[in-house]
């Protein structure tokens, strides 16, 4: 039997990379799945594919930072499959900013989309959860949130602040069997992260401080995604899986020095 039989996946930002990948893997598995995204052409070509192998998927535009589009996109949801049983949310954006430079437009913008927009998410999918009688919510944090980075202030404490979030999340939405949990990917080969890593300095920089010597993709976050998502993880909840090859346990590349052309740090 496929592990995601007969169930509702809704996934925030699944247009490209690890969304992108969920949305695949999980209707492999047999769920019926929901892409959500800015970028329609990029949101209907997962849903071509999905289509093409005989799963089922359509495309809802929308912006995660708006709480009316989050809360249509949940609606749509429910009116076309009846229910909703997984949600992934996988918004997140760090652009690069010292303290003292950065302006509260920049502060706010990040947080709005590192912290607040899962706060909707999580919101409105559990309360329709809730009608169903449980499900299973993902938020996808990084490993920054951790280990943290010169230059992403705003960035580490969204993530960090969304990691408080599922885990309150969780305590709260137990009682209803809904389980809250995140995955803190490292560096991984997705659109945004895999343009950095075409720049050689950074791509043996990472590999460096990564005991397996690999880096992530898409496909490694999505199937702790599916195991997550699946009745596997029946009593998992609160809990926080980094997947970045050990990389967190030797230290912190120092990707953003490299990048803006800085010093290290022991120089």
């Amino acid at each position: 039997m496929k592990r995601l039989s007969g169930k509702t996946a809704l996934i925030v930002g699944a247009t490209s990379g690890i969304g992108a990948e969920c949305a695949r893997l999980f209707a492999a598995e047999g769920a019926q799945v929901v892409i959500t995204g800015r970028r329609a052409e990029l949101g209907e070509a997962v849903v071509k594919e999905i289509v093409d192998l005989g799963g089922e998927a359509f495309f809802f535009s929308m912006e995660a930072t708006k709480e009316d589009e989050v809360e249509a996109a949940v609606a749509e949801t429910v009116k076309r499959y009846g229910k909703l049983d997984i949600a992934v949310n996988t918004p997140g954006r760090g652009p690069s900013h010292f303290v003292t430079e950065m302006t509260a437009e920049a502060w706010h913008e990040i947080i709005d989309v590192n912290l607040t927009c899962i706060f909707y998410c999580i919101k409105h999918q559990a309360r329709q959860m809730k009608k169903n009688g449980g499900g299973s919510i993902i938020n996808l944090s990084s490993n920054i949130a951790l280990t943290h980075s010169i230059a992403k202030s705003a960035y580490c404490a969204g993530k960090a602040g969304l990691d408080a979030l599922t885990k309150v999340s969780a305590m709260e939405l137990g009682p209803d069997n809904i389980r809250v949990n995140a995955i803190l990917p490292g560096f991984t080969s997705s659109e945004r992260v895999g343009k950095w890593l075409e720049n050689p300095a950074v791509y043996e920089e990472v590999v460096y401080v990564t005991p397996t010597k690999k880096v992530s993709t898409p496909r490694d976050v999505a199937y702790m995604a599916l195991y997550l998502a699946s009745d596997e993880s029946a009593n998992v909840s609160a809990a926080q899986f980094v997947i970045d090859g050990g990389a967190m346990q030797v230290g912190t590349p120092e990707v953003v020095q490299i990048l803006m052309g800085l010093p290290r740090r022991e120089s």
